[in-house]
């Protein structure tokens, strides 16, 4: 025992001796992450003055290489100093090492590890709207930035890519003297539709860009919701305002509906109907609250009011939200205050006593109570007396802890709701526990003593509110010791930017200014220390924000706050002199729909900060910017790395031991600040006068330029007001090669206003024979009421109709009249609008032009607009595909037809040729939407994941991985697993629904192991997920070598051939085990896993003899599979393969007959995709040639298989496309040829007269870029040449619209008709389906509803089945999704409402097929009786001359 207690003893004292031995003789702080490109400033501070020592900076990479270095010699008078190392751009991931050592004077040499970060730099992307219509043209513009806003002057590349993934747009080295480049795309009339990608790489940066491409009605008005600011569950009642404003500023007239809702519960609400002029007021009363919602109190409620503009029908939604409280104020302490404080120093913090909306009491009454406990710990002295033979005393000590109670503090509230207190702490107090009351509310707060061996302590301080970029801010240190020097160090945005050293002449308290600098914006830390004589480090930090993050100063202003049509203004300009400044203006309209295109302080801001890892953000406070905030820490160590900074040092650190206790801070409730900025919309006075100028431009883009400002600063842009009634939106950023990026602070606006003005309202589009009123609202804001005529002038394209009495009072008929001029006259009030009808029927397709004119006593307008006229008709469409060869042979030709069938409509006819010279490139740009619905069940979201397993397998193969597509792919991946996994059932296998269903599925199981196992070098696989799944799966073999499949999977065509028999299924789950043990994954018991592979290897081989030869699926599943398992019967298979083969055209293939898709199709187009069991089977005799390396049979299959690729890189049905791709993408990885050159000519012939001709070139630069041209419609044969080195895919696409289905025996039975008819505004469409192919039911299939001309669709309405997953309204279309049709009839009904005045609508069209082989359809028209045959006097009673 006393052996013991001397080894204790020297424990002790071994500990004091190591903890002074610090020499003390340097200090280096070193920001702990480095990014390239970017300048590293290493702070050194030698703490003993010895004669010169260089300082020597090295940043090694993982295998000792001297990446980066930098020296600086120091002196007695020159100890504290930064060493400048400038990093090289071309870094990479790596684990890099700092090494700092000193020669001379004082000789040290230490090391740390420094985080990597690979951002450095920025860029911005700016799109002149986020919202496009097709044919329009997208103007954007691109920048790179450092972090200090100066220009990057390298080259981008600029990708856009469609919603498909196909790249269109493909831009290498972009670059402007200016910084900016700027450029366009112009769209097709017909583009995707859906979300386009704009995406820009500069360096290692890459930014991408949203935008829209929609068919759409820009809104005229706006509707907002005024509401209190909270509520309180003791109000009688609740006030809700709704106000609607045309875009112009005028008030709308006309009908709203509000209902008041508990958010995120489907329950229903409270709703209310009305009028509204402008604006209009409801009162909610809280007792109808309480009787339908139980619990309100710290509830939030959601308002919506919808809003209907009585002239033009549009309507206008808004949304808003209201919580309920049961008390007007609330307390808090600020989140942000230090949760330590320091012994001997004042600590200051803030406690808020708010409303509920975050605002100041309008009217405190009353202080602040704060109760104070500080607690001291004192040590405790026993001492126990063995009691065993050993005479023996033990000394034990331990802590109590007394609390002492200080007199409450009485607070006094200010304006600002922000009460400060100080307390000062006693040197021996450990912990304090605060605790603030007001009127019975409280809020607490606990701290822990900030520790440090000798009790000495620093604090620095921020005096100066909102510090601003170029002004002084003041700063105050206190210490416990007196002080001889402080140094300090200012950091921002990660980097070191400024050191600096104080003389404070022993002092313990002292103020210091420093010049804010622009680099230091929008957010920067200040870190002081000294270092004491036994060399412990005291330091202490300060967060605080900075105004001004703009050297380069922009503003703008209009000469005038409004203007009219047609007239010319000047935008005034300031920047920096020499500045190039991009100016913006876009109609309001178009932001009401979508925003998020521009460049804004705010973008800056936010990019600004990410390069500050470590600067804290209190999203909750936002009030909180106006005040710096300590650093957090318990100890000097973590000061240093709450600052980002690594720190090499011989002096004393200190670090506090952990101890495992939480912080206590509890607080009454979140809080959460809203500023209010409610500012009424004010009108400026505008005079009218007559014009008779046409106003026909009406762009949604106004100014989209670029000027330079003078030596003084200073532009002027000068332009001329577009013809369009609306509020522009102006904005701009200016770039400046010494001061760099500035952005204006905010948007102007400019009205352009007209007292008197036409609203013409269009339709986005209409079908031609129907017939269209053209509604044109006249507006009157003189004082006085006018007569006005009305006329709308014929332009040829379309007949108006007109109505006449026939035999008898209120009995009228039309007739249509060409080239004339419709007249009507009405009187408009002062300061209010008339609609004016005129119902046409066009007779062109195209844009056909519409132009109204209204004249008056005191003004005349003119308007001129074009109507979008599409065909009649349901799309229809085919492609025809070839592969261009040129790796042997280096010239190719080709001829094809372009043919149609008889019932095409006149007009709808439209071609694209596309040329792509990536061969799996529409494979990977489409992987998103190989598949429209990804996740409904367990199969179909392993449609979803494994394709992207193989693209990516095959990229990393051929390295063309890049991290950008690697993180997304990865990404898609894992979401894949995860959602997977779900529908893992409890014994290990999948089924359909997991384990919901009645047993697991064999296919799927062995589906979802290949899956798996193929992903995991990508992601992360558990091996026991596998595991267990495999040893499900080996539980279905019989001792023959066969398996059983106990589950149902209702996507039967998913499984290909592969429940053909039970070769399929044991050939398909041999290869799955293979690729498994490939992977190195097996069953929890290996023996079980091998014996089962070599029975299932013995079984198939056994049958090899059996297997017919009209049945080349299972040739080549069995193929494949005993290829795998390196059998001699391979061989034998694949040779029977040959003997059947179709080799044709350079191409090869198998084909096995299915008799029901015989006589389908009264056309056949010139090229027709196979059927998916025939690319299935060819799949699998590829990836047998894949996995021999046969190069020369695989390229003939290939060649096939490319050729059978529908436009987004899918195939004809699921299975076929995932095996298909696996195969393609494993051959391709065996085949891969960078270089490629190559050129192709296209004619067109019309008979025997060319009519068209296009040369397309492709080359490596430009290969993965889809190339595409229009040619004419009516070519009837192509040409195609081609010469060069490389293979190049080129795709002829026909489109067209036909009268009634080409299908002669269909798959479905679908009926639709309209059963109820409300009236002519308001209409039921049932639709009635089944199946009635050669099976009980079908699995995924989708019914699509066609909406009538006119008319839209109340998705809510919508007949509910259980086969029902999804349902989406758009492009005119109710579009179903049926996890099932049954041979059993079902129906389903949808309530349309009408939306647009057209009559004498046309047929409708409606379809269904099958969700994975879409071939499997009909289609078939609908149309209502009435509407058919109803015309304008039915829809337009009295407004459009049919009676009074």
């Amino acid at each position: 025992m006393a052996y013991n207690l001397v080894i204790l003893i020297a424990v002790i004292a071994t500990t004091f001796c190591t903890d002074g031995k610090h020499q003390n003789s340097y200090l280096v702080t070193v920001p702990e992450t480095i990014r390239p490109g970017m300048t590293l400033n290493i702070g050194v501070h030698l703490l003993t003055k010895h004669n010169l020592t260089t300082v020597n900076a090295q940043l090694l990479n993982s295998r000792n290489d001297t990446i980066a270095e930098g020296k600086k010699l120091f002196s007695p008078a020159v100890y504290d100093d930064l060493i400048s190392i400038q990093l090289p751009s071309n870094m990479v991931y790596d684990r890099y090492k700092i090494n700092i050592n000193g020669t001379g004077g004082i000789v040290f040499e230490n090391y740390d590890y420094l985080n990597f970060q690979a951002k450095s730099s920025s860029v911005l992307i700016q799109t002149d709207k986020a919202i496009y219509k097709p044919g329009q043209t997208i103007l954007y513009r691109a920048l790179s930035m450092k972090p200090d806003l100066s220009l990057i002057y390298e080259p981008m590349d600029v990708d856009i890519y469609d919603p498909k993934g196909n790249k269109i747009v493909q831009i290498k080295g972009a670059n402007d003297p200016s910084g900016v480049y700027q450029g366009s795309m112009v769209m097709t009339s017909e583009p995707i539709l859906g979300d386009w990608q704009i995406k820009v790489t500069q360096g290692s940066e890459t930014a991408e860009k949203i935008v829209t491409v929609a068919e759409y009605v820009l809104p005229s008005f706006e509707v907002s919701i005024i509401l209190p600011p909270f509520a309180l569950t003791s109000d009688e009642s609740l006030p809700i305002a709704v106000k609607a404003t045309y875009t112009f500023g005028k008030r709308v007239e006309g009908t709203v509906s509000i209902m008041i809702k508990q958010k995120y519960l489907e329950t229903a609400g409270i709703s209310r109907e009305g009028s509204i002029d402008g604006e209009s007021q409801y009162i909610f009363h809280m007792e109808s609250l309480r009787q339908l919602f139980v619990y309100i109190d710290y509830q939030t409620f959601e308002i919506i009011a919808e809003v209907t503009d009585r002239l033009t029908g549009q309507t206008a939604k808004a949304t808003a939200e209201i919580t309920f409280y049961d008390r007007p104020e609330k307390i808090q302490f600020s989140d942000s205050l230090p949760t330590h404080f320091k012994p001997g120093l004042v600590y200051s913090g803030f406690i808020k006593v708010f409303k509920q909306d975050d605002t100041p009491l309008a009217y405190p009454s009353g202080n602040v109570t704060l109760h104070q406990s500080f607690f001291v710990k004192t040590k405790v002295r026993q001492e126990v007396v063995n009691n065993s033979d050993e005479p023996m005393m033990q000394i034990n000590s331990s802590e109590t802890e007394e609390e002492i109670k200080l007199p409450p503090l009485a607070l006094v509230i200010p304006k600002n709701g922000i009460v400060k207190f100080h307390i000062n702490p006693f040197i021996n107090v450990s912990r304090i526990s605060l605790q603030a009351e007001y009127k019975g509310l409280l809020a607490n707060l606990s701290l822990e003593k900030f520790e440090s061996p000798s009790d000495t302590f620093i604090q620095v301080r921020l005096l100066t509110c909102n510090p601003k970029a170029g002004k002084q801010a003041t700063f105050q240190i206190q210490c416990t010791a007196l002080m001889k020097k402080i140094n300090y160090l200012i950091i921002s945005k990660g980097a070191i930017l400024t050191r600096g050293e104080l003389d404070f002449s022993f002092q313990n308290k002292s103020f210091f200014r420093i010049l804010m600098l622009h680099e230091y914006a929008p957010s920067a830390r200040i870190v002081v220390h000294f270092v004491r004589e036994d060399g412990e480090i005291v330091a202490d930090a300060m967060n605080f924000n900075v105004d001004n993050i703009f050297k380069n100063e922009v503003s703008l202003h209009f000469d005038t706050e409004s203007a009219k049509p047609g007239e010319n203004i000047s935008l005034q300009i300031r920047a920096d002199p020499g500045s190039d400044v991009n100016v913006l203006a876009v109609d309001k309209a178009v932001l009401l729909l979508k925003s998020g295109n521009d460049v804004t302080p705010k973008m800056v801001e936010d990019e600004l900060r990410s390069f500050d890892q470590n600067f804290p953000v209190f999203p909750d406070e936002p009030w909180l910017w106006r005040w710096p905030w300590s650093s957090a820490g318990m100890d000097v160590s973590t000061i240093y790395q709450d600052a980002g900074l690594k720190v090499l040092t011989d002096a004393l650190l200190y670090k506090k031991k952990q101890i495992n206790r939480a912080t206590h801070i509890a607080s009454n409730f979140p809080m959460f600040l809203r500023v209010a900025d409610d500012v009424p919309l004010k009108a400026g006075a505008i005079s009218g006068s007559s014009t008779s100028r046409i106003r026909q431009l009406f762009p949604e883009t106004w100014l989209y330029n670029r000027v330079k400002t003078g030596l003084d600063g200073t532009a002027v842009l000068n332009s001329t007001c577009p013809d369009t009634i609306t509020t522009w939106v102006a904005s701009a950023f200016a770039v400046n090669n010494k001061t760099g990026l500035g952005v204006a602070p905010s948007a102007v606006d400019l009205r352009v206003f007209l007292k008197f003005f036409i609203n013409l309202q269009l339709p986005y589009s209409v079908i031609r024979g129907e017939q269209v009123i053209i509604q044109a609202n006249i507006f009157n804001y003189f004082y006085r009421d006018l007569e006005v005529v009305v006329s709308l002038h014929n332009s040829g394209g379309f007949k108006n109709v007109i109505v006449k009495e026939d035999d008898g009072i209120n009995n009228f008929k039309t007739a249509y009249r060409n080239n004339s001029v419709e007249k009507r006259t009405i009187i408009v009030k002062a300061n209010d609008a008339v609609a004016v009808y005129f119902p046409i029927m066009p007779t062109e397709l195209g844009l056909v032009d519409v132009m109204v004119t209204a004249s008056s006593p005191l003004a005349t307008d003119v308007i001129l607009k074009k109507l979008l006229v599409e065909p009649e008709g349901v799309p229809q469409s085919y492609n025809i595909a070839f592969l261009v060869d040129l790796t042997s042979n280096h010239t190719f030709e080709k001829f094809a037809n372009i043919t149609y069938p008889d019932a095409v409509v006149q007009g709808s006819r439209r071609i694209r040729i596309s040329v792509l010279g990536d061969l799996i490139g529409p494979t990977i740009k489409g992987l998103e939407n190989l598949l429209q619905m990804s996740y409904g069940c367990g199969e179909q979201n392993m449609i979803n994941f494994a394709p992207n397993v193989f693209v990516s397998n095959y990229l990393k193969t051929v390295r063309r991985l890049t991290p950008d597509l690697e993180r997304k792919a990865n990404g898609f991946i894992l979401q894949g697993y995860q959602r997977e996994l779900t529908y893992q059932r409890q014994d290990g296998s999948f089924s359909a629904f997991g384990d919901s269903d009645i047993s697991g599925s064999t296919w799927l199981t062995a589906f979802a192991i290949k899956s798996f196992v193929q992903s995991s070098p990508l992601i992360f696989i558990d091996p026991n997920v596998v595991a267990k799944a495999i040893d499900w799966l080996l539980r279905q073999a019989n001792e023959s070598g066969n398996f059983l499949e106990p589950g149902k999977v209702i996507h039967t065509e998913m499984q290909g051939g592969s429940l053909t028999g039970n070769v399929n299924l044991a050939s398909y789950t041999l290869i799955t085990l293979l690729e498994a043990k490939h992977f190195q994954f097996t069953a929890s018991n290996s023996s079980n896993f091998d014996e089962v592979v070599r029975k299932t290897i013995r079984f198939l081989e056994r049958s090899v003899n059996d297997l017919p030869a009209d049945k080349p699926f299972q040739l080549a599943i069995i193929a494949y599979a005993l290829t795998l398992a390196g059998s001699t019967k391979a061989a034998e298979v694949l040779n029977r393969l040959d003997q059947i083969a179709i080799i044709k055209d350079g191409t090869k293939h198998w084909e096995q007959q299915i008799e029901e898709d015989s006589n389908r199709l009264l056309w056949i187009p010139p090229s027709q995709q196979a059927n998916a069991r025939n690319i299935e089977t060819t799949a699998y005799v590829l990836l047998s040639y894949a996995f021999k390396e046969d190069l020369r049979n695989g390229q003939l299959v290939m060649n096939w298989l490319i050729s059978q690729r529908n436009p987004t890189g899918g195939f004809s049905s699921t299975q076929d496309t995932i095996v298909a791709l696996q195969a393609m993408t494993e051959f391709a990885a065996l085949t891969y040829y960078p270089g490629i050159d190559v050129d192709i000519l296209i004619l067109g012939l019309k008979g025997h007269k060319q009519i068209f001709f296009h040369n397309f070139d492709v080359t490596g630069s430009n290969a993965s870029v889809l190339q595409t041209i229009n040619p004419p419609s009516d070519t009837a044969e192509m040409h195609i040449l081609a010469a060069g080195i490389g293979m190049v895919l080129i795709e002829i696409s026909v489109f067209f619209n036909v009268e009634s289905d080409v299908n002669k025996r269909p798959f479905f039975e679908l009926n639709v008709d309209v059963v109820n008819e409300v009236s002519l505004n308001d209409i039921t469409v049932r639709a009635c389906f089944r199946w009635i192919g050669d099976r009980e039911e079908i699995g995924m299939s989708v019914v699509e509803l066609g909406i009538p001309s006119g008319f839209g669709a109340d998705k809510a309405s919508i007949t509910s089945l259980e086969t029902i997953k999804r349902v989406e309204v758009n492009n005119r279309k109710v579009i179903i999704y049926l996890d099932k049709v049954e041979s059993k009839r079902r129906c389903t009904a949808v309530r349309m409402n009408r939306v647009n005045l057209i009559a004498g609508s046309s047929p409708v069209p409606a379809r269904i097929f099958d969700y994975y082989s879409p071939e499997k359809q009909v289609t078939v028209f609908y149309h209502s009786a009435k509407l058919r045959n109803s015309n304008v006097c039915d829809i337009c009673p009295g407004n459009c001359g049919c009676g009074n």
